[in-house]
């Protein structure tokens, strides 16, 4: 057991104890203190920090999505005429798209940019194929919030790279290869190289890529299909 001298001690402590500790807790428990202010304005920082990084994510994976939609979309239509939209003016064999390579003989790379610039309905910088992928850069997503104590301006570069799942390179070339055959009027099944179709004095070429990755909305139905580039040649 203590002593009364012992117990003069512990009673003693305890005072000392409050007088060190009440102004301390007060101290930690006042929201006005400077140390109490810094740290809510810290924590609103961090909140928004992590609400700029999520939101602009978000924003950033829908524009993934609008451009890979609008690109399914867009080498569906230009496959299935043949370099064209669907509103050209070329003729038509079975409903198949016949170049002449004089009136109807379409610029592949160019007819597809410009077929991508009349969906996509956002401006678009520094457009362009390079090894049949579009390549091309939106504004900045932009991300802005003011606090009592801060200020956030963050902005993301918006930069994209979508495969158009045909190989531009491959049908452009066939493409010239099918004309100097024409021009020089050599049999197209020994000149060629590739397997088509005849008909009625046409020749059909459909030229499909082993990607099963269009996502394509027909009516009311998403319907997942192989690309492919049709066209037709008189074969006379």
């Amino acid at each position: 057991m203590l002593n009364k001298k012992g117990n003069l001690l512990l009673v003693v402590y305890a005072v000392l104890l409050l007088i060190v500790f009440n102004p301390l807790y007060a101290l930690a428990t006042d929201s006005n203190n400077r140390i109490n202010i810094f740290r809510s304005d810290l924590g609103r920082l961090q909140e928004s920090i992590n609400d700029a990084y999520f939101n602009t994510e978000v924003e950033l994976f829908k524009s993934d999505q609008l451009i890979k939609y609008d690109v399914y979309r867009i080498t569906n239509e230009f496959g299935e005429n043949g370099g064209y939209s669907k509103d050209n003016l070329c003729e038509k064999k079975d409903g198949v798209v016949v170049i002449d390579f004089k009136d109807c003989n379409p610029d592949l790379n160019a007819n597809y940019i410009e077929l991508f610039k009349k969906y996509f309905d956002k401006e678009i910088k520094d457009l362009e194929l390079k090894d049949n992928s579009l390549i091309g850069e939106l504004d900045e997503v932009k991300y802005d919030k003011k606090g009592e104590n801060f200020e956030i301006d963050y902005n993301a570069a918006n930069k994209f790279k979508q495969d158009t799942l045909i190989d531009l390179k491959f049908l452009n070339e066939l493409k010239n290869r099918v004309n100097s055959c024409v021009e020089r009027k050599q049999d197209l099944k020994d000149c060629v190289g590739v397997e088509f179709t005849e008909k009625d004095g046409y020749a059909f070429f459909t030229i499909e890529n082993d990607k099963n990755g269009l996502m394509i909305l027909e009516g009311e139905v998403v319907v997942i299909k192989k690309p492919a580039f049709k066209f037709a040649v008189k074969n006379d």
